[in-house]
């Protein structure tokens, strides 16, 4: 894959992915990009809710071109989430959830890659970002390899 073009990200139907009509949880689908160090160069919905999560009709994202460098490893994470039950504990709001993911590692053609082996993965940092201490784990919330 060329860093400097377009690059679609597709999957098959979340065939169980429904909207919930009542609550603001939604089936959904997030993806994520990262590069070797686990820094992330693209994400649509979790962690930070900024992006908007993708519902669960779409089947493809599209990253724009020049996002990422020559030469570089990536990997594309994609993850469909199934909502079951929320309710709200002390003014914190609770999800309880299905989820499955994928994971593609990926290189970009061409030179000038800066990719130390081996790959670390940034969804498996998230947990890492939010001081345990404090008794809240940002979701989803994965050991740190």
């Amino acid at each position: 894959m060329r860093a400097e073009a377009p690059l679609t990200i597709e999957w098959d139907p979340f065939e169980s992915g429904e909207l919930h009509e009542g609550t603001e949880w939604d089936d959904l689908i997030f993806v994520l990009v990262s590069d070797a160090r686990g820094e992330i160069v693209y994400e649509s919905g979790a962690p930070t809710f900024d992006s908007g999560f993708l519902d669960c009709e779409r089947t493809s994202v599209e990253l724009p071109g020049g996002l990422l460098r020559p030469g570089t490893d990536y990997v594309v994470f994609m993850s469909q989430v199934k909502y079951v039950d929320n309710n709200m504990s002390n003014g914190v709001q609770q999800l309880a959830c299905n989820s499955f993911a994928v994971e593609l590692p990926v290189r970009t053609a061409g030179v000038g890659g800066d990719s130390p082996g081996p790959l670390r993965k940034a969804a498996y940092l998230w947990g890492g970002k939010t001081p345990r201490a404090k008794g809240m784990v940002p979701w989803p919330a994965f050991p740190d390899t």
